[in-house]
């Protein structure tokens, strides 16, 4: 099913949708990047429910057409093609102090003339050398996100995961994700953010410890859609991690240990820019139990999904969402 379609000036996304966290994330990143590139359009997104909700993107000074978008986010992508703050290691097991000289050197670099500000984003996305992990075999080491889903274990690597990912993606991965139905066909490279990810032994026709591990330790396993996954890690800035008390909490999640950790995140149906999204994402009321309905249309709040973060063996992944 191909995907692009005009909604009043706006152009729909038609291969994302809004209930799956990738997706949402994918949109987030999308959104995220074009604003990036072209700072004088201020592009905005919202919600359509067509079967699902879907983001749909507008800019104020013409028509988007899928060309278009894709002319945008390669251009995106290229602008960064090292990615520095994805070579801070290949996962987030890092000392709190060696942390603390990355998010430093993130934040000098940020402040000095011509220069992005991406690298303090993620830094900021990453963890906080605020409070260091106090016991177990990662003590000492930072604090991390609650998207975090892996740390090496199974050859499983966070940010190696990323780094691999943007050589791997390409203008037609990311048009099959943004614009056509998911079908999944990639190997190996999630970040487990998918909830099609979560193939459990009793779901699978084998045992998911004999997948094999290839000759450069990737480990074969679900298919997953590469384009989305390049596209989520892209919205990580908008998830900032915070110290609250001796622990840290991430945007737009509530609990911290392996059994009561969740994620909720708003669907919007007004075009909103890059930083109102950011606003609406941390929203406290988003985290109650049942949140006013009325005070949430008030501010184009359609619906609220949440998620939550389970862990199998070494690795996290995330249900299906259900609507609050």
């Amino acid at each position: 099913m191909t995907g692009q379609e005009q909604i009043n000036d706006g152009l729909l996304l038609a291969g994302l949708d809004g209930a799956n966290p990738l997706a949402f994330l994918a949109a987030l990143g999308t959104l995220r990047g074009l604003t990036i590139v072209w700072p004088r359009r201020r592009v905005r997104l919202s919600w359509k429910l067509q079967d699902t909700w879907r983001p749909c993107l507008y800019v104020d000074d013409g028509v988007l057409d899928e060309e278009k978008v894709l002319d945008g986010l390669e251009r995106f992508m290229e602008m960064r093609p090292g990615h520095e703050a994805l070579k801070i290691g290949d996962n987030l097991t890092i000392p709190a102090d060696k942390f603390r000289v990355y998010a430093q050197d993130a934040a000098e670099t940020a402040s000095a003339p011509f220069s992005g500000r991406a690298g303090a984003d993620f830094i900021a996305a990453f963890g906080c050398d605020a409070v260091a992990r106090r016991e177990g075999q990662y003590k000492g080491q930072v604090q991390d996100t609650a998207l975090r889903t892996m740390s090496g274990t199974g050859h499983q690597h966070f940010l190696r995961t990323m780094r691999d990912l943007a050589e791997k993606v390409d203008r037609d991965k990311l048009r099959q994700c943004s614009f056509v139905q998911w079908e999944r066909q990639d190997p190996q490279l999630s970040l487990r953010w998918d909830p099609e990810d979560d193939r459990r032994y009793a779901l699978r026709w084998r045992n998911p410890s004999d997948d094999k591990v290839s000759a450069k330790g990737e480990k074969s396993g679900a298919p997953t859609d590469w384009g989305a996954n390049r596209l989520a890690y892209e919205a990580l800035p908008l998830f900032s991690v915070m110290p609250v008390g001796r622990s840290v909490q991430t945007t737009g999640f509530s609990g911290s240990s392996s059994r009561d950790t969740s994620w909720t995140w708003p669907i919007w149906d007004v075009p909103a820019g890059l930083d109102t999204v950011r606003s609406l994402l941390a929203l406290r009321k988003l985290q109650e139990s049942s949140p006013d309905r009325r005070e949430l249309a008030a501010m184009g709040i359609k619906q609220v999904f949440k998620s939550w973060r389970i862990t199998i063996g070494q690795y996290r992944n995330f249900t299906p969402s259900t609507p609050v």
